[in-house]
């Protein structure tokens, strides 16, 4: 028989072929019992979620994506939230969707501005929450993994809470992350707290060593976004505009899960610009097959706007597409 362009009797060469093909099988074999344990099946994304809020109406939008991955520019689904401030969005395994609430500029007053709401999948309208998880202090960034594990960051406590799947109501957390967080993803386990100058991964129930994403040299700070896509880290940060200096763009650095340091791609988008004096630029970042979703506060309307940009092209690059909104968050699922 012919096996990858070589050919193998019934010898010695046969054997010897046999044993490296089970060689290789075998350890793919493990990983996917492994993930099926985790969850049942891969969500298929065929949607972009923004969420805008802050002084106009909550709402977060749902845009169609195409196979390759590049939204539509007009949305086919739009949620009312009950609240005027999110702060943060996420995707949970089986689709559905979590809204943090960050209450006022004051902070949390009472539980009712203390919580994360949970959407069923496709939820438009003036659709009700599932469920709703109270949290001990204001809630901002969010993140769910695989297994359905939920970690939410406040701006006052000890940094990351991380709750058991389908926790709701006064559940208490399963872990505390000592740890600022300027935004979150998490995959298999693992919460990625995107600091200001790296992004360290930390398992969410489990013992195990840090591991630390690291941005190019003189380059940073964060830009509060980092999400992943299961296989891949995407980190947004400062990169100044060389020769001058003056003026800082958002920037991806692109890691895969299993290296930590340095990312192996950088794109650098020219949509979303701050002086060197400083100030905030985006608040939050997604990433499905070719393409990055990032939102930028001073593009588009009172929201923003999501810059969508070319995953796979490294360097500077203007945006393919400006979507509205986002200053909520920004996610990809079904």
């Amino acid at each position: 028989m012919t096996f990858c362009g070589s050919s193998f009797g019934k010898g010695p060469a046969f054997r010897t072929g046999l044993v490296v093909l089970l060689s290789v099988i075998a350890p793919a074999l493990a990983i996917a019992a492994t993930h099926r344990a985790s969850y049942a099946a891969p969500l298929r994304f065929g949607h972009l979620y923004l969420a805008q809020g802050a002084d106009i109406v909550g709402r977060v939008y749902r845009y169609p994506l195409r196979a390759d991955g590049f939204p539509s520019k007009n949305p086919d689904g739009v949620l009312n939230l009950p609240f005027r401030y999110p702060g943060g969005i996420a995707i949970g395994p089986d689709g559905d969707l979590y809204v943090s609430s960050s209450g006022t500029a004051n902070g949390c007053k009472n539980e009712s501005k203390c919580f994360v709401e949970v959407f069923a999948p496709g939820a438009s309208g003036n659709a009700v929450p599932i469920r709703i998880l109270y949290v001990p202090a204001q809630p901002q960034y969010i993140a769910v993994d695989q297994d359905g594990y939920l970690d939410v960051s406040v701006l006052r406590g000890p940094g990351v809470y991380v709750y058991a799947p389908g926790a709701s109501g006064n559940d208490r957390p399963v872990k505390e992350i000592a740890s600022g967080a300027d935004a979150l993803a998490a995959s298999h386990g693992v919460a990625y707290i995107q600091t200001s100058d790296a992004v360290v991964g930390v398992p969410e129930h489990a013992s195990g060593q840090p591991t630390t994403f690291l941005y190019p040299p003189g380059e940073g700070p964060s830009s509060n976004g980092v999400a992943t896509d299961w296989e891949q880290l995407y980190a947004a940060y400062y990169a100044p505009f060389r020769p001058n200096g003056y003026q800082f763009y958002l920037a991806v650095g692109e890691y895969r899960l299993d290296r930590p340091g340095r990312p192996f791609r950088v794109v650098k988008g020219s949509g979303c610009r701050v002086s060197a004096e400083g100030g905030a630029l985006g608040y939050g970042l997604a990433a499905y097959k070719h393409y990055l979703f990032e939102q930028c506060i001073d593009a588009g309307g009172p929201a923003g706007a999501v810059l969508v940009y070319d995953a796979e092209k490294v360097g500077w690059q203007a945006p393919l597409l400006e979507l509205p909104g986002g200053n909520g968050g920004v996610a990809v699922g079904p």
